[in-house]
This record gives C-alpha cells, structure tokens and sequence, in this order.
C-alpha cells in the first residue's frame, strides 16, 4: 500500500474522531472544558481513547480525552448510576481504566468500581451474556489492586466460556479483538494460537463482510512476526483492503467538510436519504469500534511498514540502506580528507596567544572556517545514519529520491545541533594537538 493511500486513511478516520466528538456536549470541570460523553455512545468513544492512547498518537485538538475520561469514570463511579445501557456504560468505564491506568494515571476509583459492578455479574454468563463488556470491564478490574477477588471471579468466566464457546463468542469478530487484548493482557500463550488460526479462515472465507475482515485482519497484523512468510503476504493484502474499506466506506471519505461540518456528529448524516439528498452514493455508517481499531492498524502500518514487506522488498532495503550511507559515508571521508589536505583544523591558539587584535581577528576567522568544515562532515555522516534508519530499520521510505530527500530534510532539521557540535570540535581540537 502507498505513503499516500496510508495518509489518506488517517486523515479520514482521524476526521471521524474529531468530527464525533465535534457532536459531543462540553462540560466545564473547574478550568477545563471537557467531552460530555453520556449520551453519545461512551463505549464507542472510549475506544476512541483507548486506541489513541495504545498508539501514541497525539493531536492537539484530542488532547482533552484522558482528563474527560478520567473525569467522567470518577462521576460515574462515585455516583453509582449508569444508564438503562448498563453492560454499554460498564465496559466504557472499564476500558478507560484500563487505558488511562496504563498509558497515563489511573481515576480514582480503586475499591469503588467493583460494588458498581458485581451485582450485575454472573460466573457463568458474565455481565449479560456480553462477552465483550465482560472483558473490558476485567481489563478495567486488573488494574485496580482492591477489585483484585471479583477481577479474578471474571478471569475464570472469560477462560471457562473461551474454552466451552468460543466458536460461538467468535462469530462476532468484535469479540475476537477483546480476545486478544485479554489474551495480551494476561500472557496467555496458549490462546494467541487459536485466536491466529480463527483470524486466518475467517479473513479466508469467501462470504466475510469487509468490516469483519478489518477485526480480524487487526490481530493478523499484530502478530504478523508470529506467522509464516506466505501467511504474512495474505496478511499484507488483507491490511490493504481493510484500510481500503474504511477509506472509501467512511462518511468522511462520502462528504465534503462543509457538509460534515454542518450536521456535526448527527448520525441522521448516514441515512441513506440525507446521502441521495447531497448526491452522495449510500455507504454504511462505519462503527467507533471499527474506526478504532482501523486507526491502530494504520498506525502500526506507518510505525512498522517493514512487517509487511515482501523477501524482495526486504532485499532491496538492504542494498539501499547499506550502500547509500556507504556512499555519503564515503563523501564525508573526502571531506574530511580534503579538509586535512588543506591545512584544517587550522591552529588558532597562536593567534589567540598574542593578545594582538589582528592575529586575534585572523584566528576567529580560521575558528570560523574548521566550524564550517566540522558541520559539513557532521551533517553528511548524519545524512547517512538517517538512510539507514529510514530505509532499512524502519522501512519507511521505499523511493530511492524520497528516501535520501527525507534524510537531508531531518538532516537539515538538526542542523543547529550539528553547528553546535561542530563548534565545539572546533575549539577542542587544535586545543589538544
């Protein structure tokens, strides 16, 4: 898949976070204004958080999130009330503890959220035969060390009912990816297997929806090292229609902003009325957990795009990065060859040792001149560790120009420290000849 078609699907779904929480009521909390998420499907926005968060993304315009979240689990969990959606509100509080406890602090709620929370719960079917809410919310137990009895009473529900239903809980592949995070979570090794081989004949099957294929391919794709080579190329197809699904599919994708930004996050926007009305060919309303889940795997795309790489792909990054930074390495062997012919670094200690101006003057100047010479071969030999960085640990450029026009452009951006460095060469150096 292209650098192109990548960014094209993180704008679009990161437009359809800002544009969902666009349509979400503000509060204000002593000086912040944070996201009134009640009554805007909080599990669907939490997942939102959680993926963001998962993935170190950050965005100005988001970077309310884990204060609303934080703020919102305190309110509901010291007040005790949740809505007639109880197993939606329970898993939207327990995935934001298990978020905000592990990518930044946890609310304060330990010892509180499990008398919230058990009355509803039962060892065999979990909270409402939900399995997905069932784990969220023991992610969200795990983490608080006072719920550690009834985290554990869940834990034994989750293994019992993966290993007595599990072809069942993974018809829906929503489940397959609570699966994995608890799988995850709990270093269950035992079950990442399973949950592979699932991933794998249902991303094979001739009659699976696009959007289940995007669940599925998202655990295929975090554990791509674990399969074989000729596994891994499916996999590299799958990530490319998944993301292309949500690309195309999106409201994002079917809108221009000045529609979307008319009607906000109003879900009567993906009728398929309001889109014949704007001319706009009918697409389905992509869910919060898809889009989540979608944006962790272009991420993981744009972070890690070797995983995908094909043997001649990985071939060809080789040569490139080892024989372009051979090459500048050599150049900046000529430098420092031809420097050394010409005289540099030129001695500026006698000059400076005569106390007279004009010596004094002429030895800044030679100052000057092993400062330029130092910065252009600290500035090559940086050139050169950046192709190797971008081109063969991370793989991120596969164009031969782009890939040495993005060395040179972080180069350049780090120019003020090479000077630095350079100048600091520069006085060090005739100092200890």
């Amino acid at each position: 898949m292209s650098y192109t078609a990548l960014l094209d699907t993180h704008n679009v779904i990161v437009n359809a976070i800002r544009n969902d929480f666009a349509g979400v009521a503000s509060v204000t909390v002593g000086d912040c204004t944070l996201a009134d998420v009640d009554d805007h499907d909080p599990l669907g926005l939490a997942f939102y958080t959680y993926a963001i968060l998962e993935t170190g993304y950050t965005n100005q315009e988001l970077a309310f999130l884990p204060d609303t979240w934080r703020h919102w689990v305190e309110e509901k969990v010291s007040c005790g009330n949740v809505s007639s959606y109880t197993d939606r509100d329970l898993a939207a509080i327990g995935l934001a503890i298990f978020a905000l406890c592990e990518h930044r602090t946890c609310p304060d709620v330990n010892g509180r959220f499990a008398p919230l929370v058990e009355k509803y719960f039962s060892p065999d079917r979990g909270l409402f035969d939900n399995f997905l809410a069932t784990v969220l919310v023991a992610l969200g137990l795990s983490k608080l060390p006072a719920e550690s009895d009834l985290y554990r009473q869940f834990a034994r529900c989750i293994d019992a009912q993966l290993k007595d239903h599990a072809a069942a809980i993974f018809n829906d592949t929503k489940n397959i990816v609570a699966a994995y995070m608890w799988a995850k979570h709990t270093q269950t090794e035992d079950l990442l297997p399973k949950l592979r081989q699932v991933c794998l004949d249902k991303a094979s099957g001739d009659e699976t929806l696009p959007r289940d294929l995007v669940y599925v391919t998202y655990v295929l794709f975090e554990e791509v090292e674990k399969l074989a080579r000729d596994q891994r190329a499916q996999v590299r197809q799958w990530v490319a229609d998944s993301l292309r699904f949500i690309r195309t599919y999106s409201l994002e994708a079917g809108f221009p902003p000045e529609v979307l930004e008319e009607f906000g996050g109003d879900i009567a926007l993906s009728t398929p009325d309001v889109m014949r009305q704007y001319g706009y060919p009918v697409r389905p309303r992509l869910s919060r957990i898809l889009l989540s889940v979608g944006h962790m795997m272009e991420q993981r795309c744009a972070l890690k795009p070797y995983l995908l790489q094909t043997e001649e792909q990985q071939k060809r990054a080789w040569l490139r990065g080892l024989s372009y930074p051979l090459l500048l390495l050599l150049g900046a062997a000529a430098v420092a060859y031809a420097g050394r012919n010409a005289g540099f670094p030129f001695d500026v200690k006698a000059g400076f040792a005569t106390k007279q101006f004009l010596p004094i003057l002429l030895a800044v100047f030679k100052l000057l001149a092993n400062t330029a010479w130092m910065t252009l071969f600290i500035f090559v030999v940086v050139t050169a560790a950046v192709m190797v960085y971008r081109v063969l640990i991370t793989a991120q450029d596969v164009d031969d120009y782009q890939a040495l026009k993005n060395a040179l452009r972080q180069a350049r951006a780090l120019l003020w420290i090479e000077i630095a460095l350079a100048v600091g060469g520069a006085i060090i150096e005739p100092l200890v000849q």
